[in-house]
Parts: C-alpha cells; structure tokens; sequence
C-alpha cells in the first residue's frame, strides 16, 4: 500500500522525538480504564471482594442501558440502611477527601495538553520548541512558564493550580456533587414512580457526570479494600462515612 520510504516515515508526527509519543493515554483517563473492579480484585482476598463485584455488575449494567435507577440502586444497595439523605451526605464527602489532589491534577493535566505540540505551536505560545518539548512532556512545574507564555487563559488556569481550597470552596464543591446526587434521586423517582418519562437534558447531563463521581468513590473503595482485607463491603462503607463526618460532618443545606 506504501512505497517503503513512506511507510518508514508514516505516522511520524504522532511521536515526540523525546521520550513520550505525543498520542498517549493521560493519567486521569489511564485510571478510568483501570477502575474494573473484577480486575481490581483479582488478586485481592479481600472480605468485601465477592459483595462489591455483585454490586458492580448491577452498576456496568445500568451504565449500558443508560438507566439512571439503576446507578441510583447501585448507590442504594451500597449503602443499605441509610436513607437517601445521608447516603448523598456521604458520596458527596468522600468527594471532598481527595478533591485537592485531584483538581490539582486535572488542571496540571490540562495545561500540559493545551501545549502539547499537536494543539499549539511553540511561537504562538511565545516560548522556544525546547521549552514546549520539556514542558508538555510532564513532571515539571509550570510556574516559570506562566510567567512568559502569551495565554491569559493559560495564566489564570495555573493560579488555580497553585490555589488551595479555602473552606467556602469545599463547602461549594460539596453542595454540587449533593445537587448532582440529588438530581439523580429525583430522576430515579421519575423514571421508577412517576410516569416513566424523563427529563431528557437531566438525564443526558448525568449520564455524563455520575460515572465520574462512581469512578472516585470506587477508587475510595478500592483503597481500604486493599488497606484493610478483613472488612466487609458494610464495614468499609461506615469507615468511610466516618472519615466523612470526622473532617467535614454531615452534609447540611444552606
């Protein structure tokens, strides 16, 4: 199909002449394709192992059918015994625990991606090509380069990379993850009692967003699963809700 000197050369700017190929899987979606939890537990002898991959076929299942119940009766099921209030209070604050990290991690990737070499040249963002091949390859910080790139975007994304949450900011982000859980029980309702129809700007809207909160709190999950192998699903999820209401207490309207 190709001469051989073109094959030689084909794909060629797919890769960085450094280390790293310029197509590559960032380490936020890495850790999305590695949250199976059959995989997870595979050699894990933990209490909670058999429980929680039952839980979770209910969950992929409720993800291929788009069916925001099911996802609700997945968080149900987690959490029996609670009510919906404080099983929302308690998704919504495992959110907060590693929150920090995260955020710091999302917007240090995303600033890695805008000057990658595929997105923009290095003249546009007014810095030499040694510059952008050091600095898109990861592991450095971008303090010096905020300082001479030509993005005002670029700028203010870094100020909120070095930013701490101020205790107003977590209370926020907490309310939001409640209102998106909140929104999803009230969906649940509608679709289950109601008249089986659905708002389909809701529904779009979290099918999108309720797999990432699920993905986070699993890796939560994951972790004592891993940390303390003789807990049972229930015993992991009340230590949870205790490190919850030991840092930020129960979640409280305003």
């Amino acid at each position: 199909m190709f001469t051989s000197g073109r094959k030689k050369h084909y794909g060629y700017y797919f890769h960085d002449l450094g280390e790293r190929p310029l197509v590559y899987l960032d380490e936020f979606n890495l850790d999305r394709v590695n949250n199976n939890a059959d995989q997870v537990f595979k050699n894990n002898l933990s209490a909670a192992k058999d429980e929680f991959l039952k839980l979770d076929r209910m969950y992929q299942n409720a993800l291929q059918n788009r069916l925001l119940s099911g996802i609700w009766r997945f968080i149900e099921v987690l959490h029996k015994g609670l009510d919906a209030n404080k099983k929302m209070s308690i998704i919504s604050g495992a959110m907060l625990l590693g929150e920090q990290s995260f955020r710091k991690r999302r917007i240090y990737l995303y600033l890695q991606n805008a000057i990658h070499p595929i997105n923009s040249s290095y003249q546009s963002l007014g810095i030499t090509a040694n510059e952008q091949s050091l600095y898109f390859r990861g592991g450095k910080s971008f303090r010096l380069l905020a300082k001479k790139i030509n993005s005002d975007f670029f700028k203010l994304a870094h100020k909120e990379l070095e930013a701490r949450l101020t205790p107003s900011a977590i209370q926020q982000t907490r309310a939001y993850y409640y209102s998106i859980l909140e929104e999803l029980y009230e969906q649940r309702n509608l679709e289950t009692h109601g008249t089986g129809q659905i708002n389909l700007r809701a529904h779009v809207k979290l099918m999108e967003t309720m797999p990432h909160i699920i993905y986070r709190y699993k890796w939560i999950i994951y972790a004592n699963a891993k940390s303390y192998p003789s807990m049972t699903l229930p015993d992991i999820i009340q230590k949870i809700q205790q490190e919850v209401e030991r840092n930020y207490g129960e979640y409280a309207a305003s």
